[in-house]
C-alpha cells in the first residue's frame, strides 16, 4: 500500500478583497475611439502607488506623489507629455499588472510584488518630476523669462510699495 504525504507549505496570500490594491492595477492604455484611457489610467496608476498602505516609509524619499500624479493628469490633458514618457508610463503600469497577475497565480510572494511596486513607485516618481521639469522649462521659454526677469519683479514689486 502506497501513502502519500502532502507536504504544501503554509503560504499566505492575500486575495483581492483583503488588498484591495490589487484589484486596480490595471493597464493604461493609449486612446482608444472616443473615450480617453491613458488619463484615467494614470489616475489609477497614481491611486494605487500612493493610497493603498503599502508598507513603505518613503514619504519622505517620494514627498507629495499623489499631488504630483494628479499634476501629470492635468499636464497629460493640456499635451505636456510627450510620447517617450506616455510610453514610459504604459510601461510601468504593464509591470504592476503582470506582477499582479503572477501573485495572484502564487508565482511571486508578497515580499516580491511588494519589491516590485516599490521599484515602480521610484520610477514613475523620477518620471513624473522630469515631466514636471521639463513643462516648467517650456512656461519660461513660452513667457520669455529669463534670470533677469526675477530682478524686473523684484523692481515692480518695490514701485508699488513705495506708492502705498
Amino acid at each position: 500500500m502506497k501513502t502519500s504525504i502532502n507536504n504544501k507549505p503554509n503560504v499566505v496570500k492575500l486575495n483581492n478583497e483583503s488588498f484591495s490594491a490589487l484589484k486596480e492595477i490595471e493597464l493604461i492604455k493609449d486612446k482608444d475611439g472616443i473615450f480617453d484611457e491613458f488619463g484615467t489610467g494614470l489616475i489609477h496608476l497614481t491611486s494605487v502607488l500612493d493610497h493603498y498602505n503599502w508598507g513603505f516609509n518613503d514619504s519622505k524619499e517620494l514627498p507629495n506623489f499623489h499631488s504630483l500624479g494628479l499634476s501629470m493628469v492635468k499636464l497629460y490633458y493640456e499635451g505636456s507629455i510627450g510620447k517617450y514618457q506616455k510610453f514610459c508610463i504604459i510601461k510601468l503600469s504593464s509591470i504592476l499588472y503582470d506582477a499582479r497577475l503572477l501573485y495572484e497565480n502564487n508565482l511571486i510572494n508578497f515580499t516580491q510584488l511588494k519589491d516590485i511596486v516599490s521599484r515602480v513607485k521610484k520610477d514613475a516618481y523620477k518620471r513624473f518630476k522630469s515631466i514636471e521639469k521639463s513643462h516648467a522649462k517650456n512656461q519660461l521659454i513660452n513667457h520669455k523669462l529669463d534670470g533677469d526677469s526675477l530682478l524686473l519683479l523684484h523692481a515692480k514689486l518695490a514701485i508699488i510699495e513705495n506708492e502705498n
